[in-house]
Protein backbone atom coordinates (compact mmCIF):
# COMPACT_ATOMS: atom_id res chain seq x y z
CA UNK A 1 0.00 0.00 0.00
CA UNK A 2 1.21 3.45 -0.40
CA UNK A 3 2.30 5.62 2.24
CA UNK A 4 -0.65 8.70 2.61
CA UNK A 5 2.09 11.82 1.92
CA UNK A 6 2.03 13.89 4.89
CA UNK A 7 1.34 18.06 4.50
CA UNK A 8 4.36 19.71 4.50
CA UNK A 9 5.63 22.13 6.85
CA UNK A 10 4.96 24.99 3.97
CA UNK A 11 1.90 23.83 3.04
CA UNK A 12 1.02 24.13 6.75
CA UNK A 13 2.31 27.15 7.35
CA UNK A 14 0.52 28.59 4.39
CA UNK A 15 -2.69 27.20 5.37
CA UNK A 16 -2.47 28.87 9.06
CA UNK A 17 -1.77 32.66 7.48
CA UNK A 18 -4.13 31.97 5.16
CA UNK A 19 -6.70 31.05 8.31
CA UNK A 20 -5.00 33.82 10.34
CA UNK A 21 -5.55 36.56 7.43
CA UNK A 22 -9.09 35.63 7.01
CA UNK A 23 -9.60 35.84 10.77
CA UNK A 24 -8.49 39.45 10.64
CA UNK A 25 -10.41 40.52 7.55
CA UNK A 26 -13.42 39.16 9.27
CA UNK A 27 -12.54 41.32 12.85
CA UNK A 28 -12.06 44.21 10.77
CA UNK A 29 -16.03 44.17 8.73
CA UNK A 30 -17.34 42.86 11.82
CA UNK A 31 -15.93 46.44 13.72
CA UNK A 32 -16.55 48.08 10.98
CA UNK A 33 -20.24 46.51 10.79
CA UNK A 34 -20.74 47.39 14.07
CA UNK A 35 -19.25 50.84 13.83
CA UNK A 36 -21.26 52.27 10.93
CA UNK A 37 -24.45 50.66 12.64
CA UNK A 38 -23.64 52.39 16.21
CA UNK A 39 -23.24 55.70 13.94
CA UNK A 40 -26.87 55.22 12.17
CA UNK A 41 -27.70 55.69 15.47
CA UNK A 42 -25.81 58.01 16.65
CA UNK A 43 -25.93 60.45 13.50
CA UNK A 44 -29.71 60.22 12.79
CA UNK A 45 -30.88 61.02 9.19
CA UNK A 46 -31.96 63.99 10.11
CA UNK A 47 -29.05 65.55 12.22
CA UNK A 48 -27.33 68.45 11.30
CA UNK A 49 -24.67 70.21 13.50
CA UNK A 50 -22.69 73.52 11.54
CA UNK A 51 -23.44 76.25 14.36
CA UNK A 52 -20.98 78.42 12.44
CA UNK A 53 -23.48 78.49 9.27
CA UNK A 54 -26.71 79.20 11.28
CA UNK A 55 -29.56 76.75 12.14
CA UNK A 56 -30.09 73.51 10.15
CA UNK A 57 -32.92 73.70 7.23
CA UNK A 58 -36.27 71.98 7.93
CA UNK A 59 -36.80 69.99 4.58
CA UNK A 60 -39.37 67.48 5.27
CA UNK A 61 -43.24 67.80 6.30
CA UNK A 62 -43.08 66.07 9.62
CA UNK A 63 -40.03 68.45 10.64
CA UNK A 64 -42.14 71.47 9.34
CA UNK A 65 -44.86 70.10 11.28
CA UNK A 66 -42.34 69.87 14.28
CA UNK A 67 -40.15 73.13 13.77
CA UNK A 68 -43.36 75.40 13.02
CA UNK A 69 -41.30 78.68 13.26
CA UNK A 70 -37.95 78.65 11.54
CA UNK A 71 -36.72 81.99 12.81
CA UNK A 72 -36.71 83.53 16.10
CA UNK A 73 -39.22 85.34 18.39
CA UNK A 74 -39.04 88.80 17.12
CA UNK A 75 -39.47 87.88 13.20
CA UNK A 76 -41.91 85.00 13.88
CA UNK A 77 -43.97 85.86 16.67
CA UNK A 78 -43.47 89.55 17.21
CA UNK A 79 -41.93 89.18 21.04
CA UNK A 80 -38.44 90.64 22.26
CA UNK A 81 -35.56 88.40 22.83
CA UNK A 82 -32.17 88.55 24.37
CA UNK A 83 -29.72 86.31 23.05
CA UNK A 84 -28.09 84.73 25.89
CA UNK A 85 -24.56 82.59 26.11
CA UNK A 86 -23.47 80.36 29.07
CA UNK A 87 -21.16 77.84 30.20
CA UNK A 88 -22.04 74.36 30.51
CA UNK A 89 -21.03 72.76 33.46
CA UNK A 90 -19.04 69.60 31.69
CA UNK A 91 -16.45 70.15 28.96
CA UNK A 92 -16.12 73.81 29.36
CA UNK A 93 -18.63 74.84 26.10
CA UNK A 94 -20.94 77.22 25.74
CA UNK A 95 -24.51 76.93 25.74
CA UNK A 96 -26.68 79.41 23.65
CA UNK A 97 -30.45 80.62 23.41
CA UNK A 98 -32.96 82.87 24.18
CA UNK A 99 -34.56 84.79 27.51
CA UNK A 100 -38.15 86.05 26.87
CA UNK A 101 -39.66 88.25 29.49
CA UNK A 102 -43.05 89.74 29.19
CA UNK A 103 -43.02 93.02 28.53
CA UNK A 104 -45.83 94.16 31.59
CA UNK A 105 -43.43 91.99 34.10
CA UNK A 106 -42.82 95.41 35.98
CA UNK A 107 -46.79 95.71 36.79
CA UNK A 108 -47.53 92.35 38.07
CA UNK A 109 -47.25 91.75 41.94
CA UNK A 110 -46.43 88.42 41.54
CA UNK A 111 -44.60 86.86 44.78
CA UNK A 112 -42.68 84.61 43.05
CA UNK A 113 -40.16 84.92 39.34
CA UNK A 114 -41.79 82.30 37.30
CA UNK A 115 -40.04 80.98 34.74
CA UNK A 116 -39.93 77.80 32.13
CA UNK A 117 -37.02 76.55 30.31
CA UNK A 118 -37.64 74.38 26.93
CA UNK A 119 -35.28 72.02 25.95
CA UNK A 120 -35.56 70.39 22.30
CA UNK A 121 -35.09 66.80 20.65
CA UNK A 122 -32.77 65.02 19.14
CA UNK A 123 -31.32 66.52 16.32
CA UNK A 124 -33.75 69.56 16.70
CA UNK A 125 -33.11 73.28 18.34
CA UNK A 126 -34.62 75.83 20.02
CA UNK A 127 -36.98 76.59 17.96
CA UNK A 128 -38.87 73.49 17.84
CA UNK A 129 -40.09 75.13 21.57
CA UNK A 130 -41.34 78.71 19.76
CA UNK A 131 -44.78 76.72 18.91
CA UNK A 132 -45.51 77.45 22.60
CA UNK A 133 -43.95 80.82 23.19
CA UNK A 134 -46.81 82.89 23.02
CA UNK A 135 -48.72 80.58 25.41
CA UNK A 136 -46.18 81.34 28.27
CA UNK A 137 -45.71 84.87 27.28
CA UNK A 138 -49.07 85.56 27.68
CA UNK A 139 -49.43 84.09 31.09
CA UNK A 140 -46.59 86.10 32.70
CA UNK A 141 -43.89 83.56 32.59
CA UNK A 142 -40.45 84.48 31.45
CA UNK A 143 -38.72 81.77 29.45
CA UNK A 144 -35.56 80.38 28.09
CA UNK A 145 -34.89 78.28 25.22
CA UNK A 146 -31.44 76.68 24.95
CA UNK A 147 -29.48 74.55 22.02
CA UNK A 148 -27.93 71.73 23.81
CA UNK A 149 -24.50 70.55 22.96
CA UNK A 150 -24.16 69.83 19.25
CA UNK A 151 -26.79 71.08 18.31
CA UNK A 152 -28.34 74.77 17.36
CA UNK A 153 -26.08 77.08 17.94
CA UNK A 154 -24.23 75.90 21.21
CA UNK A 155 -20.70 74.57 20.98
CA UNK A 156 -20.01 71.21 20.37
CA UNK A 157 -17.60 68.51 18.33
CA UNK A 158 -19.89 67.26 15.84
CA UNK A 159 -20.78 64.08 18.49
CA UNK A 160 -24.18 63.47 16.82
CA UNK A 161 -27.09 62.85 20.24
CA UNK A 162 -26.23 61.36 22.96
CA UNK A 163 -29.96 60.11 24.27
CA UNK A 164 -29.53 62.82 27.45
CA UNK A 165 -26.04 61.39 28.44
CA UNK A 166 -25.05 65.20 27.16
CA UNK A 167 -27.86 66.68 27.35
CA UNK A 168 -28.75 66.49 30.76
CA UNK A 169 -26.02 68.01 32.08
CA UNK A 170 -26.96 70.89 29.70
CA UNK A 171 -30.05 70.95 31.59
CA UNK A 172 -28.40 71.45 34.85
CA UNK A 173 -26.50 73.64 33.82
CA UNK A 174 -29.41 75.64 32.46
CA UNK A 175 -31.16 75.61 35.65
CA UNK A 176 -28.16 76.84 37.63
CA UNK A 177 -28.03 79.89 35.01
CA UNK A 178 -31.91 80.85 35.51
CA UNK A 179 -31.57 80.94 39.08
CA UNK A 180 -28.43 82.79 39.24
CA UNK A 181 -28.91 85.19 36.44
CA UNK A 182 -32.84 85.74 36.70
CA UNK A 183 -33.13 84.60 39.89
CA UNK A 184 -36.47 82.37 39.26
CA UNK A 185 -37.76 81.01 41.96
CA UNK A 186 -40.51 78.87 40.25
CA UNK A 187 -39.48 76.39 37.31
CA UNK A 188 -40.70 74.05 34.69
CA UNK A 189 -38.93 72.59 32.51
CA UNK A 190 -40.57 71.84 29.49
CA UNK A 191 -38.71 68.70 27.73
CA UNK A 192 -40.23 67.63 24.04
CA UNK A 193 -38.81 63.49 22.74
CA UNK A 194 -34.91 63.18 23.90
CA UNK A 195 -35.58 66.51 25.66
CA UNK A 196 -37.92 64.98 28.06
CA UNK A 197 -36.01 61.53 28.76
CA UNK A 198 -32.74 64.19 29.29
CA UNK A 199 -35.40 66.33 31.81
CA UNK A 200 -36.13 62.79 33.52
CA UNK A 201 -32.39 62.15 33.94
CA UNK A 202 -31.30 65.72 34.73
CA UNK A 203 -34.29 65.85 37.50
CA UNK A 204 -33.21 62.35 39.21
CA UNK A 205 -29.68 63.47 39.42
CA UNK A 206 -30.86 66.76 40.85
CA UNK A 207 -32.97 64.77 43.22
CA UNK A 208 -29.79 62.81 44.32
CA UNK A 209 -28.02 64.83 45.36
CA UNK A 210 -30.76 67.06 47.27
CA UNK A 211 -31.39 64.03 49.02
CA UNK A 212 -27.63 63.19 49.92
CA UNK A 213 -27.32 67.14 51.26
CA UNK A 214 -30.25 66.62 53.17
CA UNK A 215 -28.43 63.63 54.85
CA UNK A 216 -26.02 66.46 56.54
CA UNK A 217 -26.11 67.33 60.33
CA UNK A 218 -29.15 70.32 61.20
CA UNK A 219 -25.78 72.83 62.64
CA UNK A 220 -23.92 72.04 59.94
CA UNK A 221 -26.55 72.55 57.36
CA UNK A 222 -27.40 75.53 59.26
CA UNK A 223 -23.50 77.10 59.30
CA UNK A 224 -22.97 76.31 55.36
CA UNK A 225 -26.52 78.22 54.87
CA UNK A 226 -25.14 81.42 56.74
CA UNK A 227 -21.78 80.83 54.88
CA UNK A 228 -23.58 81.03 51.53
CA UNK A 229 -26.09 83.89 52.52
CA UNK A 230 -29.09 81.42 51.31
CA UNK A 231 -32.52 83.75 50.98
CA UNK A 232 -35.22 82.11 51.84
CA UNK A 233 -37.28 83.62 48.74
CA UNK A 234 -34.68 81.90 46.12
CA UNK A 235 -35.27 78.68 43.98
CA UNK A 236 -35.97 75.26 46.10
CA UNK A 237 -35.81 72.32 44.46
CA UNK A 238 -38.27 69.87 46.60
CA UNK A 239 -40.86 73.06 46.51
CA UNK A 240 -40.24 74.34 43.22
CA UNK A 241 -39.51 72.66 39.92
CA UNK A 242 -42.47 71.12 38.11
CA UNK A 243 -41.71 68.84 34.77
CA UNK A 244 -44.00 68.90 31.70
CA UNK A 245 -42.53 65.72 29.39
CA UNK A 246 -43.80 65.17 25.62
CA UNK A 247 -43.54 62.34 24.47
CA UNK A 248 -40.42 61.10 25.56
CA UNK A 249 -38.87 57.96 25.77
CA UNK A 250 -38.55 55.30 28.65
CA UNK A 251 -35.74 53.02 27.59
CA UNK A 252 -33.54 52.97 24.16
CA UNK A 253 -33.87 49.72 23.15
CA UNK A 254 -36.98 49.81 23.29
CA UNK A 255 -36.83 53.30 21.30
CA UNK A 256 -34.71 51.82 18.77
CA UNK A 257 -36.59 48.18 18.36
CA UNK A 258 -39.99 50.08 17.56
CA UNK A 259 -38.04 52.97 15.29
CA UNK A 260 -36.65 49.90 13.35
CA UNK A 261 -39.78 48.26 13.34
CA UNK A 262 -41.64 51.31 11.68
CA UNK A 263 -38.67 51.69 9.26
CA UNK A 264 -39.14 48.17 8.11
CA UNK A 265 -42.68 49.06 6.91
CA UNK A 266 -42.33 52.32 5.48
CA UNK A 267 -38.70 52.84 4.29
CA UNK A 268 -38.48 56.34 6.49
CA UNK A 269 -38.17 57.88 9.76
CA UNK A 270 -39.48 61.00 10.87
CA UNK A 271 -40.66 62.21 7.29
CA UNK A 272 -36.91 61.24 5.54
CA UNK A 273 -36.23 58.93 3.15
CA UNK A 274 -33.51 56.68 4.32
CA UNK A 275 -30.97 56.28 1.95
CA UNK A 276 -29.47 52.64 1.20
CA UNK A 277 -26.92 52.53 3.40
CA UNK A 278 -29.53 52.78 6.25
CA UNK A 279 -31.83 50.45 4.44
CA UNK A 280 -29.22 47.94 4.39
CA UNK A 281 -28.63 48.51 8.27
CA UNK A 282 -32.21 48.03 9.44
CA UNK A 283 -32.85 44.85 7.35
CA UNK A 284 -29.80 43.51 8.57
CA UNK A 285 -30.91 44.37 12.41
CA UNK A 286 -33.66 43.36 11.42
CA UNK A 287 -32.25 39.34 11.12
CA UNK A 288 -29.50 39.09 13.07
CA UNK A 289 -29.51 37.35 16.78
CA UNK A 290 -30.83 39.61 19.46
CA UNK A 291 -27.46 39.23 20.95
CA UNK A 292 -25.66 40.77 18.14
CA UNK A 293 -28.40 43.39 18.10
CA UNK A 294 -27.54 44.44 22.10
CA UNK A 295 -23.75 44.32 21.40
CA UNK A 296 -24.53 47.19 18.75
CA UNK A 297 -26.72 48.92 21.02
CA UNK A 298 -24.21 48.19 23.92
CA UNK A 299 -21.38 50.10 22.27
CA UNK A 300 -23.55 52.58 20.65
CA UNK A 301 -24.30 53.61 24.10
CA UNK A 302 -21.13 53.45 25.38
CA UNK A 303 -19.76 55.71 22.94
CA UNK A 304 -22.90 58.57 23.46
CA UNK A 305 -21.04 58.22 27.13
CA UNK A 306 -23.06 55.82 29.39
CA UNK A 307 -21.73 54.02 32.09
CA UNK A 308 -23.55 50.34 30.96
CA UNK A 309 -22.84 48.79 33.81
CA UNK A 310 -25.05 51.27 36.29
CA UNK A 311 -28.78 52.02 35.35
CA UNK A 312 -29.16 54.77 32.56
CA UNK A 313 -32.37 54.30 31.51
CA UNK A 314 -35.05 57.00 32.67
CA UNK A 315 -37.29 54.06 33.65
CA UNK A 316 -34.82 53.23 36.12
CA UNK A 317 -34.89 57.19 37.33
CA UNK A 318 -38.44 58.59 37.34
CA UNK A 319 -39.37 57.05 40.56
CA UNK A 320 -36.18 59.09 42.16
CA UNK A 321 -38.15 62.53 41.02
CA UNK A 322 -40.22 64.03 43.76
CA UNK A 323 -41.31 67.07 41.82
CA UNK A 324 -44.82 67.13 40.04
CA UNK A 325 -44.59 65.24 36.53
CA UNK A 326 -47.03 65.83 33.32
CA UNK A 327 -46.39 63.59 30.68
CA UNK A 328 -47.81 63.93 27.14
CA UNK A 329 -47.75 61.14 24.04
CA UNK A 330 -49.85 60.96 21.07
CA UNK A 331 -51.36 58.24 20.19
CA UNK A 332 -50.06 57.80 16.62
CA UNK A 333 -46.80 58.99 17.87
CA UNK A 334 -44.69 56.78 14.92
CA UNK A 335 -40.97 57.73 16.73
CA UNK A 336 -41.24 57.15 20.16
CA UNK A 337 -44.09 54.37 21.32
CA UNK A 338 -46.74 55.93 23.63
CA UNK A 339 -46.29 52.20 25.50
CA UNK A 340 -43.02 54.62 26.91
CA UNK A 341 -45.23 57.03 28.50
CA UNK A 342 -47.38 54.60 30.13
CA UNK A 343 -44.64 52.65 31.15
CA UNK A 344 -42.83 55.97 32.82
CA UNK A 345 -46.48 56.60 34.45
CA UNK A 346 -46.96 53.67 35.58
CA UNK A 347 -43.67 53.02 37.23
CA UNK A 348 -43.68 56.76 38.88
CA UNK A 349 -47.28 55.65 40.21
CA UNK A 350 -45.72 52.68 42.03
CA UNK A 351 -43.74 54.98 43.97
CA UNK A 352 -46.56 57.04 44.75
CA UNK A 353 -45.25 60.12 42.48
CA UNK A 354 -47.15 63.35 41.61
CA UNK A 355 -47.54 62.48 38.28
CA UNK A 356 -50.25 63.00 35.89
CA UNK A 357 -50.40 61.26 32.13
CA UNK A 358 -52.06 63.29 29.16
CA UNK A 359 -52.73 60.20 25.74
CA UNK A 360 -53.61 62.69 22.49
CA UNK A 361 -55.46 61.12 19.93
CA UNK A 362 -54.47 61.38 16.54
CA UNK A 363 -51.19 63.26 18.12
CA UNK A 364 -48.23 62.33 16.15
CA UNK A 365 -44.48 62.94 17.69
CA UNK A 366 -43.72 66.38 18.83
CA UNK A 367 -47.05 67.66 17.22
CA UNK A 368 -49.61 67.04 19.96
CA UNK A 369 -49.94 70.91 19.99
CA UNK A 370 -51.21 70.77 16.19
CA UNK A 371 -54.10 68.30 17.18
CA UNK A 372 -56.19 71.03 19.82
CA UNK A 373 -54.19 73.85 19.89
CA UNK A 374 -56.67 75.24 22.57
CA UNK A 375 -57.18 72.29 24.58
CA UNK A 376 -53.38 71.95 24.58
CA UNK A 377 -52.71 75.60 26.44
CA UNK A 378 -55.49 74.62 28.36
CA UNK A 379 -53.86 71.89 29.68
CA UNK A 380 -50.39 73.09 30.40
CA UNK A 381 -51.82 76.02 31.77
CA UNK A 382 -53.94 74.06 34.47
CA UNK A 383 -51.26 71.97 35.71
CA UNK A 384 -48.89 75.19 35.61
CA UNK A 385 -51.39 77.13 37.77
CA UNK A 386 -52.09 74.49 40.26
CA UNK A 387 -48.52 74.20 40.70
CA UNK A 388 -47.31 77.50 40.85
CA UNK A 389 -49.92 79.19 43.41
CA UNK A 390 -48.05 82.44 44.86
Amino acid sequence: AELKQKPSLSNMKTFFIFSFLILIITLILSGLSVYFSSNTIIFPVWYQYHPQEGFRIMDTEHEKNIMIYLGNPKDDLGINYENITFDSSEEGVKLRGWYIKPENMEEKKSKDIKGIIGVHGAGADRRELLRHLKNWIDNDYEVVLIDCRDHGLSDGFNRGISFGQREHQDIISTLNYVTDEYKWEKIAIYGTSQGGSSTILAAASLFKEFRESRKLDHNEELERQEEEDVDDDQFDLDEDLVLILENPFSNKRKLLNFAYNRILKSSSIGGKELGLPYKIMVNIANIIPDKLLNFVYDVTFQRMGFDISKPHEPIEFIQDIEAPMLLLHGKDDRLVDVNCSKDLYNKAKEYDRDIDLWLVEGGHHGALVNINEEEHKQKINDFLKKHFKD
